[in-house]
């Protein structure tokens, strides 16, 4: 019907033989017509092709292949992206807080040395953003295309350097924040908490540290697994009985973690009336677009990087803490049932 339809039809498959072998083979059947264009047969050609079909088999299993090789690669660059920057932002984050701390117990050779410290961790930072960039950039798929290489090198050397300018403002002494009154109305001012989740002592004490240069004074509760953190939220294990009317205003999350990782944890604060309205941070040392994708899917409100360059980082703890512990309104707790 389908060549009478539409003239012609062709297909690809196994064929069996009369000696009952199987072989594959391309079929092209033909309708025949007669003078009123009625069909009065098909003609059939069989045509043994066992090149082409060898030649499909190696496609198929060379496709196999690369999407296995592109999943190694992947797999690859989430471990340098995750794994690698963790120790180098330890060293870096503790080597400026020595220099911070501690200078003036230092002589110019300590300082020295500390500085050069810190200016390895910064070379090997940018070493692996580009190493991740090269993998992202190998598995996309490629365009050939006619490039100006010249302007390129013009454009670079020409062009002033420039910044995103950051949100600044000033600190005055004296001033005190000591949250919005509570809802139920027992009287009490609302002590705004953060929970911080994270399973890497260096992390934790690094992100302790920038709350603390950044003068965000909020109580900090860590949780240091995923159970911990859901065991907090939602008053069971060893937080069990614990006062669920006063949540936390903010909720720093660490993907990797023990246990549960964050992307679980994430998915349990969103299905639950009880928490899904609390302001959930994503802290990550990855920047892969398929975490970003995945980070948002699950509901988190904002992310932001574990710099290795430790400043950064600390910039970015500042503002994070002006948006959401100062300028963001917490919904209300609801009531359980």
């Amino acid at each position: 019907m389908t060549a009478i339809r539409l003239g012609r039809f062709e297909d690809d498959g196994w064929r069996t033989r009369k000696d009952g072998s199987r072989f594959w083979a391309n079929v092209i059947v033909t309708p025949l017509q007669d003078h009123s264009g009625g069909a009065r047969g098909f003609v059939q050609i069989t045509r043994d092709t066992p090149e082409k079909r060898s030649a499909e088999q190696e496609l198929v299993k060379r496709s196999a292949e690369l999407e296995a090789a592109n999943k190694e690669l992947e797999s690859f660059s989430y471990s340098v992206s995750h794994d690698l920057r963790a120790p180098l932002r330890g060293i870096g984050g503790f080597s400026q807080a020595l220099d911070e701390d501690y200078a003036s117990i230092l002589d110019v050779t300590g300082r020295n040395y500390l500085a050069r410290i810190r200016a390895g961790t910064r070379r090997m930072g940018m070493l692996i953003d580009d190493l991740v960039n090269l993998a992202r950039v190998s598995r996309a798929e490629v365009y050939r295309e006619k490039v100006d290489l010249t302007s390129l090198a013009s454009d670079f050397t020409l062009s002033p350097s420039t910044a995103i300018p950051l949100l600044t403002f000033s600190v005055t002494d004296g001033i005190f924040h000591a949250g919005t009154r509570s809802p139920i109305g027992r009287g009490r001012m609302e002590q705004r908490v953060i929970l911080l989740i994270e399973d890497n002592p260096d992390d934790e004490a690094l992100t302790l540290r920038a709350l603390k240069k950044n003068n965000i004074r909020n109580e900090v509760v860590v949780a240091r697994d995923g159970v911990e953190a859901l065991d907090y939220l939602f008053g069971t294990g060893l937080h069990a009985g614990r006062d669920l009317s006063a949540m936390p205003h903010v909720i720093l999350l660490d993907l990797k973690l023990s246990k549960m990782d964050g992307f679980e944890v994430l998915e349990r604060i969103r299905s639950s009336e009880l928490t899904k309205l609390l302001p959930v941070v994503i802290l990550t040392t990855s920047n892969e677009d398929q975490d970003r994708i995945r980070r948002y899917g699950p509901g988190a409100n904002s992310f932001v990087r574990k710099l290795v360059e430790f400043d950064k980082f600390i910039e970015a703890v500042r503002q994070l803490g002006l948006y959401w512990l100062i300028f963001n309104e917490a919904a209300p707790v609801p009531r359980r049932p």
